[in-house]
C-alpha cells in the first residue's frame, strides 16, 4: 500500500514538473515569435533615456498561459510590433527574476502579464491593460504617446 501511494505521489510530481516544462517551452516559443527584444531592463532604460522614448516593460512569466495568449493575440500582430518599434523601447522582464521581483514590489503588481510604461529613469508613467484585442492595445499606446507629447509641450 505504501509503495502504491509513493508511486502516485511520484507520478503527480513528475506530471507537475513536466507540465511546467511544457508551459515554459510554449511561452518561450510564443514570445520569440513576436520578434520583440528582451534586453535587460537597465539597458532598455538607458536606451530610452538616450533616445527620448518611453519603455514598455512587459512583466510576464514564460510558464503563464495568459502571457502566452497575449504574446500570440497582440504582440505578434504586425501593427502592434511596428508601433512599439517606432515609438517605444520594449523589454520582457521575467516575473520570477530578480528584476521582476523588484518591479512587482516597487509597483505593487498583482497579476501577469503586467505592462508598465516607464520613463528613462524608471518612473512609472502608466500601466497598460493586457487585452486580447490588438486594436484596443494600439489605442492605449496612442493615448500614451499623446500624453507624452502634451507633457513635453507644457514643459517647453
Amino acid at each position: 500500500m505504501k509503495v502504491r501511494i509513493l508511486g502516485y505521489v511520484a507520478l503527480a510530481i513528475a506530471l507537475y514538473f513536466g507540465n511546467v516544462a511544457l508551459q515554459s517551452y510554449l511561452g518561450r516559443r510564443a514570445f520569440a515569435a513576436t520578434g520583440l527584444p528582451d534586453a535587460p531592463l537597465a539597458d532598455t532604460l538607458a536606451a530610452a533615456k538616450q533616445n527620448g522614448r518611453l519603455v514598455i516593460a512587459d512583466v510576464s512569466a514564460e510558464w503563464c498561459p495568459s502571457c502566452r495568449h497575449f504574446d500570440q493575440a497582440v504582440l505578434s500582430e504586425e501593427p502592434v510590433k511596428q508601433k512599439i518599434r517606432d515609438a517605444f523601447q520594449f523589454t520582457r522582464v521575467e516575473y520570477e527574476s530578480e528584476t521582476g521581483v523588484a518591479l512587482r514590489k516597487q509597483f505593487s503588481l498583482r497579476g501577469i502579464p503586467s505592462l508598465l510604461v516607464l520613463d528613462g529613469d524608471g518612473r512609472l508613467v502608466t500601466q497598460l491593460t493586457a487585452v486580447d484585442d490588438p486594436d484596443y492595445f494600439l489605442q492605449q499606446l496612442d493615448e500614451v504617446l499623446v500624453k507624452k507629447k502634451e507633457t513635453l509641450s507644457l514643459t517647453r
